[in-house]
């Protein structure tokens, strides 16, 4: 059995790493508030 991959579009991704930046928020704290 394959575990199926979420996919995401590329300004998503581009958004997120933004957030990273621009912000104190680390990695993590951004990846589990978007799930």
């Amino acid at each position: 059995m394959t575990a199926s991959r979420r996919r995401f579009s590329q300004e998503f991704k581009d958004e997120l790493c933004r957030e990273v930046i621009n912000t104190s928020k680390t990695i993590k704290d951004v990846a589990t508030a978007y799930g």
